[in-house]
């Protein structure tokens, strides 16, 4: 016996009845019962329920829907929650039934809302944009999920720029997406795995954007782009110096007003294919810091001092340079590019106030006083007593 059978059995309602006029007894008499309940009987929640779709799917006259659709409307305004969960899932299905009653349920908590959002075929066009604009992301969210989607609606979602909207839109296999908001989910995917996963598996994925993602994401990811995409490796190796442009720091040029002045995990990954191509230049560090990238140098200078991030974030902070030259020292960073990362990094790190020439000169007489050697064994002390 199934659930609906074994529900059937256990209420007092003739569903093989014909007469509308019973059918709207019997719904009155369902509600009655069920508001009286202490408990809130699923029964009960069930016979109510079942006696609204039963009365939606047979034939009524035009007078006769206008009546149901009103009486409905009230019903499920003076309903409790659990119930109108409850009709909304088993109204979300159906085609021909009053779009106010849909449009009330949409519109209502996102419990009641999300499969009438996800799954009805009343809902137009007009209706799903009226609801992003004056919805929040759970609603975004759930009208990312359905399955016909026209693409003036995938456009309004991708323009909220919510990530987990961005994610149910790039799972939806039944919808196709323009190049466009591939474009636009792309931006997003350079700072998320999450986001890249499902976008670097769309069919109708350009290599373009592909190549343009590739330096941006986890070595799977990588892997998947070259076995499915076939982009030569000269073309992926140009597009490594393309990704230094995406890491500009947008908060406060100083660290101490940034939110967090430490790289993100994407930094560091990036990071490390720069180093493992060798092309962490003393040209590129300066370069980093001129366009205010303070996170991004910090993971480049700790992939080739082979100090952490904070170690690196603390002779950043540090008056006099002493931790900073030799760091640079040790790792064969010439003078003049000591110097520019010095006045640099400490203008970014201390805007609250100029290097004076005092500091400088201390900072360039201590880098001349240390050779390679002597800076490479303080570097490894350093490192070992931080282990």
């Amino acid at each position: 016996m199934t659930a609906l059978e074994t529900l059937h059995k256990h209420i007092d309602i003739d569903f093989s009845a014909s007469s509308f006029d019973e059918m709207l007894v019997d719904l009155h008499d369902a509600q009655r019962r069920y508001a009286g309940s202490n408990q809130r009987d699923n029964v009960l929640r069930q016979r109510v329920v079942q006696t609204v779709a039963q009365i939606l799917e047979i034939n009524l006259t035009r007078a006769e829907r206008d009546m149901i659709a009103d009486i409905l409307m009230s019903l499920v305004r003076q309903a409790e929650l659990d119930l109108r969960e409850s009709l909304a899932e088993r109204l979300c299905m159906m085609e021909d039934i009053p779009e106010e009653i849909v449009l009330q349920l949409a519109h209502d908590t996102i419990s009641v809302a999300k499969p009438v959002l996800k799954y009805s075929p009343v809902l137009t066009e007009q209706d799903l944009l009226y609801i992003i604009q004056s919805k929040g992301l759970e609603y975004w969210q759930a009208i990312a999920q359905r399955k016909l989607l026209d693409s003036a609606v995938i456009d309004a979602l991708v323009e909220r720029q919510d990530e987990t909207t961005a994610v149910h839109l790039l799972l939806n296999e039944a919808i196709e997406m323009k190049t466009s908001a591939l474009q636009a989910f792309a931006e997003l995917s350079k700072y998320s795995e999450k986001l890249a996963e499902p976008l670097l598996r769309r069919k109708e994925l350009p290599e373009s954007i592909a190549m343009d993602l590739y330096w941006h994401v986890s070595e799977k990811l990588r892997q998947h782009v070259v076995k499915n995409f076939n982009i030569p490796k000269e073309k992926l190796e140009a597009a490594l110096s393309d990704a230094l442009e995406d890491f500009t720091d947008t908060a406060a040029t100083s660290m101490g007003g940034m939110e967090s002045p430490k790289p993100s995990a994407l930094m560091g990954n990036l990071a490390k294919q720069y180093g493992n191509l060798d092309r962490i230049t003393d040209a590129m560090l300066i370069k980093t810091l001129r366009r205010g990238q303070v996170r991004f140098f910090v993971a480049l200078l700790a992939e080739r001092t082979g100090l952490n991030h904070d170690t690196i974030l603390e002779i950043m902070r540090q008056v006099g340079g002493q931790g900073m030259a030799v760091a640079c020292r040790a790792c064969k960073i010439t003078k003049e590019t000591f110097v520019s990362i010095f006045l640099l990094s400490r203008s970014l790190t201390r805007s609250d106030r100029a290097v004076d020439a005092i500091e400088l000169r201390k900072a360039i007489k201590y880098y001349d006083a240390l050779s390679e050697d002597m800076a490479t064994s303080i570097m490894a002390n350093s490192i070992i007593a931080r282990a």
